[in-house]
């Protein structure tokens, strides 16, 4: 079955408590006032740009003042990483970061550890990051990287990112495209990766599971 929605966000439950999800590519939680975010990877084009690709440096100001946008808008009370908040060493984009750091100081920032969080955490501290290994909260389980089946022996339910799911669309024409998209599952849920130039890594939905594809401002939920 496919849903579609063409509105600022499309609402789910999980384990009774209801998400949305934004065409951003982020979620929100409406119960905790939360932002939640996975893979952002600022300073990724900067990155590559001083290794001399030939990226654009307006799309990294686009997606610090997206971002900035999207706070504006919800008003959340935090915001919460899932890890890769920053792609590697320090540039230029981190500035660009702080700024917004500033101007929403009465809200709670919080970055769960992912592989590209090289930094060092006084780093983030310092510009009123706090950073955890993992976050629980009310069932759920707030990590980087998604958790082995045999890691959720107990009733906490995951929420995490770092695979940039994407799924596969093939037309009877030989066409291909692979959609950024949010991957529900028994055990977990991941999050699609909320950063330009991330790329997508095509997943194999399972009985049960269901995955909503994100286009622009359309989203499309299919069950399996």
């Amino acid at each position: 079955m496919i849903r579609t929605q063409n509105l600022n966000y499309y609402p789910f439950e999980l384990k009774s408590h209801t998400f949305h999800l934004l065409p951003e590519k982020a979620l929100y939680w409406p119960l905790y006032k939360m932002l939640i975010l996975a893979d952002v990877h600022i300073g990724k084009i900067s990155h590559f740009r001083r290794a001399g690709a030939s990226l654009p440096i307006a799309a990294a100001k686009k997606q610090i003042l997206k971002l900035q946008e999207l706070i504006y808008r919800l008003q959340p009370s935090s915001i919460v990483f899932l890890g890769d908040l920053f792609h590697s060493d320090f540039n230029s984009e981190w500035n660009a970061f702080k700024s917004i750091l500033k101007t929403h100081n009465d809200k709670e920032f919080i970055l769960i550890e992912g592989n590209h969080d090289i930094m060092d955490i006084e780093v983030y501290r310092h510009a009123g990051v706090e950073v955890k290994s993992q976050l629980a909260i009310d069932g759920f389980i707030l990590s980087h990287h998604p958790l082995k089946v045999n890691d959720n022996s107990s009733e906490n339910y995951a929420l995490c990112g770092h695979l940039h799911p994407g799924y596969l669309l093939e037309g009877k024409g030989r066409q291909r495209l692979c959609l950024p998209c949010l991957w529900i599952s028994k055990h977990q849920t991941v999050l699609p990766a909320y950063g330009d130039f991330t790329g997508t890594y095509p997943i194999e939905p399972q009985s049960g599971d269901s995955v909503f594809l994100i286009s622009g401002v359309q989203i499309n939920r299919l069950d399996f």
